[in-house]
This record gives structure tokens, sequence and C-alpha cells, in this order.
């Protein structure tokens, strides 16, 4: 038995893991490893300094998203009176393997984790231009509140057998669920009645309650997945083997939105619930071609019981294993391995994402999944994907590896649906709601390792370009995704200072990050809701239909830290690590806003990402 303890300033982990012979069966014996790990956060003790900070200068009101939802002039800026804030998080994992002799097993799982964010804010608005000195003004108070929650469950059981010399048997079920609350409510002193002369405490005090006497918007997205299935693999001939499997899933999911919210900008009510029954065949071989080639052909149908549709993904892998002395121009090729293969691949459950589009919301989107109702057609790619791997010794490492994407069919929420109004029946169908939109995308990656006794290093290079079109957005051209990261590198670095890796000795790492060229630089209400609520194609300067002029400066970021471990027997050791991350203090954006400035015109505000973040751990193992 084997126990692990763990603590640092963001949270605190334990793990116990055992392995046992617990009997026989049929004359073989029967042995069983078990694992529980649990993890909790230490927000509600001692809140991180550098996250703290983080989420106080994040907890802000936006004047311009405050403006266009409450209909009202841009204020020139809001001055936080109180705040306050929450950050949770736990999991627990529990897996067991059972082995029966050396030909059958038997693996179980399950995973509970839940994860949270909240905030409540008191502001004080400047007056209006124009206001008379000293008038009184109800409007600049405001409370706002802000609360995201996460929760999963998953569970999964599989048996495999060796039933021959060459038939293995294997199955399964899994169940799985996932569930997603947002919440945002705030409300000004003109919503509630105040006169504008009241202090902040007390305007404070009379918000809090109306908020409290209120129905609060409640947003939330459940996803449940039940499946099983059965394989097996044959071996038909030397380098020759064969998979066969059928499967079948029910998914069962509700989004909703509630109308009910702050100024004059609030989702539609929509309930859109919907359960989704397939049955999966699918059926891939290998087969040596040679002594260096290997053919990987499969193909997947897939019958959705609703429509009776029976939609095919074809595949094809082709793989390349140099023998010793194999040469290409007169260059050795030993310890190269490549790979190229080609597919179809479809995905029944669409992930989109929802603004929060609050003016002080802390997270800007929030994810969804949604099983397609038919009314829709499932996302899908065609997908092209080369790798290379080149091991000309045991200390040397590098992996080359490029893609491309074509996506006919994948989705957005439609904001112009979401915000327009309301013909008294809530939406339902995912065609009212879900923007259609194509994709593309390409990229080529680099990876080179080297290990050494006493140290080890890393260096890679990803270039990536994502982009999506839709008819109804920015004109119908092709823009960049939010998310993209046009350029990414990252270098690593782990120096043995003094001792040995499997026992006692000091270990210093660094590593090293940067990602150019991403766009969207302003918060995604910008882009998404702003055009829509304020009627506006521009907005302080800011063109809010060409995001991907918008680009923001390099994120770079350098963590160093160093790791004592001290060993205790065979198997008992302690470690202490002292970690500091951003460890040069650099401002990394994560997204600009808009605040006006003293001559009345509207300037950049920059949102950044936590600074330098000390930290330390304990890790025991006994």
């Amino acid at each position: 038995t084997a126990f692990a303890v763990e603590a640092d300033a963001y949270a605190a982990s334990a793990r116990v893991q055992s392995a046992a012979r617990i009997g026989t069966w049929r004359g073989e014996p029967v042995e069983a490893v078990s694992l529980v790990a649990v993890r909790r956060s230490l927000w509600d003790l001692r809140p991180p300094a550098a996250l703290d900070r983080t989420l106080r200068d994040w907890n802000d009101v936006d004047p311009v998203l405050a403006a266009a939802l409450d209909g009202t002039p841009v204020r020139p800026l809001y001055d936080t009176h109180r705040h306050g804030s929450d950050v949770s998080f736990s999991d627990v994992h529990a897996a067991t393997r059972v082995r029966v002799g050396a030909l059958r097993a038997l693996r179980a799982s399950l995973y509970r984790g839940t994860a949270g964010v909240a905030t409540e804010l008191l502001a004080v608005g400047a007056p209006h231009a124009g206001t008379a000195p000293g008038a009184p003004d109800a409007g600049a108070f405001l409370l706002a509140r802000d609360g995201t929650h996460w929760s999963t469950l998953a569970a999964s059981v599989r048996a495999d057998a060796l039933v021959s010399a060459r038939v293995r048997l294997g199955g399964g079920a899994r169940l799985s669920r996932h569930a997603l609350r947002q919440r945002y409510d705030a409300a000004t002193g003109l919503d509630i009645g105040l006169t504008g002369a009241e202090t902040p405490d007390a305007a404070g005090l009379r918000l809090s309650a109306a908020l409290d006497a209120r129905r609060a918007p409640d947003n939330g997205n459940d996803l449940l997945d039940v499946g099983a299935g059965a394989d097996a693999v044959v071996a038909l001939a030397p380098g020759h083997e064969a998979t066969v499997g059928l499967e079948g899933a029910v998914l069962r999911s509700r989004f909703h939105l509630l109308a009910d919210g702050f100024g004059v900008a609030t989702f539609r009510d929509l309930d859109a619930a919907h359960t989704q029954v397939r049955v999966a065949a699918f059926a891939e071989s290998t087969h040596r071609l040679g002594g260096r080639w290997t053919a990987e052909p499969g193909l997947r149908l897939t019958a959705l019981a609703a429509s009776g549709d029976v939609l095919a993904e074809p595949r094809l892998a082709l793989r390349y294993d140099a023998r010793p002395g194999d040469r290409l121009a007169g260059v050795p090729l030993d310890g190269v391995a490549a790979r190229l293969a080609a597919g179809v691949y479809r995905q029944f459950a669409a992930r989109v994402e929802l603004d929060t589009f609050g003016p002080s919301a802390l997270v800007p989107t929030v994810a969804l999944w949604l099983p397609v109702d038919g009314s829709v057609a499932p996302p899908s790619a065609l997908h092209l994907a080369a790798e290379a791997l080149w091991q000309p010794s045991a200390a040397w490492e590098v992996r080359v590896e490029g893609y491309a994407k074509a996506l006919p069919h994948v989705y957005s929420l439609d904001d112009r649906a979401l915000l327009a109004a309301a013909d008294g029946a809530a939406l339902a169908r995912q065609a009212d709601f879900l923007l259609h939109e194509t994709g593309r995308a390409l990229g080529v990656g680099a990876r080179v390792e080297r290990q050494a006794p006493r140290w080890a290093a890393s260096v890679a290079l990803a270039l990536a370009r994502t982009e999506r079109r839709s008819d109804a957005r920015f004109g119908g051209r092709w823009v960049p995704a939010p998310w993209a990261e046009p350029l990414r590198a990252t270098l690593g670095l782990d120096v043995l200072a003094w001792g040995r890796r499997d026992g006692t000795g000091l270990l210093a790492r660094a590593r090293w990050l940067g990602v150019w060229g991403r766009s969207w630089a302003y918060r995604r209400a910008y882009y998404d809701i702003l055009p829509v609520v304020a009627g506006t194609a521009a907005v302080g300067g800011v063109v809010l239909d060409r995001p991907e002029d918008d680009r923001l400066p390099p994120h770079l970021t350098l963590d160093v830290g160093l790791a004592y471990t001290r060993a205790l027997g065979a198997a008992r050791r302690i470690e202490f690590a002292a970690d500091v991350a951003n460890v040069l203090g650099r401002r990394n954006v994560l997204d600009w806003s808009l605040r006006p400035d003293a001559g009345g015109g509207l300037v950049p505000r920059t949102r950044s990402l936590p600074g330098v973040q000390p930290s330390l751990r304990i890790r025991v193992t006994l």
C-alpha cells in the first residue's frame, strides 16, 4: 500500500494505492490494484494572494456594456465599493483493476468533480456628462452578482479476456453526467426606487434585498450519456489483425435560459431538451505490408434512431517503421517511424459557447454540449494528419507533425435569435438558435527532446491557422477562431543539481512559453452582444465586425522551481518544492475593454492574467 499527500497554495490532495492477491478463480490467482485520490481547493481557508488580486482587478463594471444593457449614457467610470469572490473545486477519483491470471481483466472507475466561481460587486458610478454637481443620481448605485458552477460524474466498467491464441473479447458500459449552472443578476438604484442621496452602504443593503427577493436568471446545461458496447480482436494471420465492435448510446440533454436579467437586453426564454439514441458498428484492421509498411483501414457506421439515418466514417492510415541500416538519399533512417492518416469524423453532440454578457461578469463564456436533435446536421470534419518520429539514440527524440481539417458543419449560438423580442413561445429547436458555420484548420509542429544523466531539455514550436465563416456574420468572410494561437513556442529544462533522480536529490526546473498572433482582443460580448443590443458596428473606434484586426500583444511567461526529494526507504519519500509562476512578473493580457478618457473618448483597458505567483508544495509518499 502506498499513501501520498500533497498541499500547495491552491489545493490539498491525497492518494492511496494498494495491490493485493484476493483469492483464486478456477485455479488462477486473482489480483487487484486499487486507487483512491481526492483533491480540494483551499480558497476558503486562505485565498492565494496573486489570484485574489487578479479577481479583484477583473471584478469591475464595464461602463460601455453597462450603458448598452441599461439603456443609459456611458458613465466615465465605476468605483468598486465592496467586492467579494469565491473560488472552489473538488474531485474524487476511485479506480480498480482486477486480473484473473494472465488472460482476464476487469477495470472499473468512478469520478466526481465540482468547480465554481462566484462574485458580488457593489459599485458606484460617476455622474453622466452634464449632470449638475451634487445632484442625486440613483442610477449610480449598481449591485451585481455573478456565479458559475460545474459538476461532472463519470463511471465506467470494462472486462477483457483472451479466449484463445487468436481472439480477445471485451465489453463494457459507461455513464457520465455534466451539469452547468450560470447566473448573473444586477440592479441599479433606479430599478428599486432609490433617491440617490443614500450612502453606498445603505444603497447596498437595499439592492441586496431586492436581488434576494426576485428570481435570478438561471442559465443551465445538463448532459447525461449512457452507453455500452462490445468488441473482438482477431489475429487472422501474422501481421494481420482485425477489430470489430458494436455499441449503443443514449444522450439526454437540456439547455435552458430564463429571460429575467439586468437592463434592456436579456436572453429569450429557451428550453431545449432532447434525447438522442444511436447505435454504431465499427471495423478496423491492421495489415503488415512487408517489413516496413503497415496499412490500417477502418469504417464506422452510426445509425440515429430518431431519423433512421446511417452515417459513415471511413478512415485509412499508413505507417512506416524503418529497419536498422535503412537509408534515404544516403541519410540513415535508424529510429524513424512515420504515419499518414485521413478520415471522416462526426461529433453527435455539438459544443458551443454561451456569452456571459453582464458588465462585471468574470467568466467571459461557458461551454455547452447539445446532442443534435435532427433539425441540424451533426458536426463533421475531414481530417488529414501526418507525423514522424526520429529517435537516433536513447538520448534524443525528434517529433514532427502536421494536420489539415475541413469542417463542413460546425455551430455557434445565434446571439441575434437569443436576444430577439419574444414572440410568446420559448425557443426549443436547435435550428432556431444555432448558427451554422463552416471551418478549416491547418497546422504544423515540431518538438525536440534531449535526455542526459543529470539534465533534460525540450523545445517545441507550433504554427496553426484556424478559421470559421458564416453567411450571417462578419460579411460572410473567413475569420480566425476566438481561441486560435497562430504561433506557440515552449522551452523546458530540468537540471539535477545534486543527488539522484530515484533517491535523495535537488531538482531545478524552468519552463518558458510564448504565444503570438492572438486576435479577438476585446471581451467576447463586444463582438457578439454589443452589435445586437446597441445596433452599432463600431464603438470607440473599435470595429465590432472585424475581430481579426484586434490583436493582443505576445503572451510570454517563465516559470521556475526547485524540488528537494528525500528518500525515507525503498518506497517512502518526502518532497519539498518551491515554484514561482511568471517569475518575471509580466502583465500578460487576457483581453481588453473600453473605458472613457478625460477627453470623452474611449480607450482600451487591459485585463491582465496573474503576475508573479509563488507557491510551496509538500508531498509525502508512504
